[in-house]
Formats: structure tokens, sequence, C-alpha cells
């Protein structure tokens, strides 16, 4: 498990105040309320890929973090093959009680500010900026992944595939709205 930086609710650390304090370039994007990683896109008029979501999992031994595109969704067996047992998704009482400092249903990208090893879908590229959730639901933070790599050492890991049904629900509401407009003409 990795080293803990605080305690959760004895001593809360939002991350743009551990992002200042490492000295990172980053740009915290203040937006609608958004409660999942593709409607945080859609506020900020981003294309989902570029948005990075963090699952609270928990393994066969210890909880951990995975960060992948919000148009991704989880191959369980890569997981549970480098954990070695059963992995499932945390659920909300369990998130809660982790992510004391954070606004509930939260969770940051920063496992090692929580005791958690993280593991780093492969398809985020290095050079890419990446924007995810801080500790609200109506603040995100904008920086590069080389340095979010940097802080946090995350597990490299291609756990994420790609999740073809935002691409789909995009699709058909175009074609709605063209086809509203041709009945316009």
């Amino acid at each position: 498990m990795a080293d803990k930086l605080f305690v959760c609710g004895v001593n809360p650390m939002r991350v743009p105040q551990f992002l200042q304090q490492q000295r990172v370039l980053f740009q915290s994007l203040y937006h609608a309320p958004a409660y999942s990683a593709p409607r945080l896109a859609k506020h900020l008029g981003l294309h989902g890929s570029e948005v990075a979501k963090a699952v609270l999992l928990k393994g066969p031994v210890s909880f951990c973090l995975g960060v992948m595109p919000s148009t991704y969704q989880i191959n369980w067996s890569v997981l549970e093959a480098e954990m070695g047992g059963v992995v499932r998704l945390a659920d909300d009482e369990e998130a809660s009680q982790i992510f004391q400092d954070c606004e509930y249903g939260v969770v940051p990208p920063f496992g090692r500010l929580y005791g958690l090893d993280t593991y780093l879908d492969s398809s985020i590229s290095r050079d890419a900026w990446i924007v995810f959730d801080a500790h609200t639901s109506v603040e995100a933070i904008r920086m590069h992944c080389e340095d979010y790599e940097r802080l946090e050492n995350p597990h490299r890991l291609p756990f994420g595939i790609p999740d073809y049904r935002w691409l789909r629900s995009v699709m058909e509401a175009r074609t709605n709205s063209r086809m509203i407009g041709s009945r316009h003409r």
C-alpha cells in the first residue's frame, strides 16, 4: 500500500492545495454540478477521452484506485490477473469512508493521498492533458499527465476498454437533430 501523506478527516488537503505545494502547473475549472465523468466532459465542452475518471476498487487484499478515460469501462480480467484475485467496484459507503474530505460520490485520482495504490490505464498518453474531479462536483483540475504520473507514481496497466455506448448516444442525438432540422426547411 502507498504511503499516506495525510489522514482523511484529520488533516484534509484539497487537490489544488496539494498541486500548489508540489509546484505543479494546473488549472482549476469550475462548472455546473457533474456527478459523472461523461457529464463533466459535457459541461466543460471536452471530448470524453480528455476526462479521466477515477474509480475506487476493492481488490483481494485492499482498496485501490483505477484511473482511465471517461469513455472506457473496466476489463476486470486484466485487473484480477494483476492483483491475484477478485476485484470489484467499491460501494458508496466504502468510498465515503475513504474520501471523507471529498463531496459524497467524488473520487479524486490521487490514491497516494489516501494510502491507496493507483492503476493508470495505459491508453492515456504521458503527453496528454487530463481533466478530473478535484474534491467536489463543481471543480475539476486540468494538468499534464506527465506531472500526474510524477506525483502519483501509478502502475500503468491496460485495464480499460473503450465503451462505445457514449458514441452511440452522440450519433443518435446528431441524427435526431438533423431530422428535426430537415422538417423546418
